[in-house]
C-alpha cells in the first residue's frame, strides 16, 4: 500500500516548489511577481503586459528557441502558462525529441497520448495533490502543417484556479 503513496507524494512536492524551467515561479504566484522575475532573471522581451495576460518573445526553454510565453492569471494569482517553441529553421522533429525528452527526465514518461486530429497530437502528465484531486496538468502538444515545420507547445495548468476562472466566465 505504501508502495502507491510515494510517487503521490513525490510529484505532490514537484508543485510545491518552483516550477521547472521559470525564474522563481509557482503556482498562484501573483502577476507583478512574475512579471518582476521574468524581466529580471531571463532573456525574453515582454510584447503585453494586460491585467490577466503577460506575453514575452524570444528566449530559450528546455534549450530550444522560444517563439513566445504567456502567463495567464485569475484573480491576479499565476495558473497557467503556454510555451511555444520556435521551429522556424526546419529542426521541429529534433526539437520535440529534445522537449519530450526533458519533460520525461523531469516528470517519467507519460502513456496519456491524445491524437486530437490527422494533424495534432497531445502528450499528457497529469499531477494531484494528497487527497487524490488532480492539482495540475502539462500537455506538450504538436501540431503538423503539411510540409511546413510543425507548431511543438508545452502548457503549463494549475487546475484549481483554472476550474475557479472557467465558473467564473459562465
Amino acid at each position: 500500500m505504501l508502495r502507491y503513496f510515494l510517487p503521490l507524494f513525490f510529484v505532490t512536492a514537484i508543485y510545491a516548489q518552483t516550477l521547472e524551467g521559470f525564474p522563481d515561479i509557482k503556482w498562484k504566484t501573483f502577476r507583478e511577481q512574475v512579471r518582476y522575475n521574468l524581466l529580471n532573471t531571463t532573456e525574453p522581451e515582454l510584447t503585453n503586459d494586460d491585467h490577466d495576460l503577460l506575453t514575452f518573445t524570444g528566449g530559450t526553454f528546455a534549450d530550444n528557441p522560444v517563439y513566445s510565453q504567456a502567463f495567464y492569471f485569475f484573480e491576479n494569482r499565476f495558473y497557467h502558462a503556454d510555451v511555444v517553441l520556435d521551429t522556424i529553421y526546419g529542426q521541429d522533429a529534433v526539437i520535440w525529441s529534445k522537449t519530450l525528452a526533458y519533460l520525461e527526465n523531469l516528470y517519467g514518461k507519460s502513456d496519456d497520448f491524445l491524437k486530437i486530429d490527422k494533424n495534432q497530437s497531445v502528450i499528457y502528465w497529469k499531477f494531484y495533490d494528497f487527497n487524490g484531486e488532480p492539482e495540475s496538468i502539462i500537455q506538450l502538444t504538436r501540431t503538423f502543417r503539411g510540409d511546413l515545420e510543425s507548431g511543438i507547445k508545452i502548457s503549463y495548468t494549475y487546475l484549481p484556479l483554472f476550474i475557479m476562472k472557467e465558473e467564473a466566465d459562465e
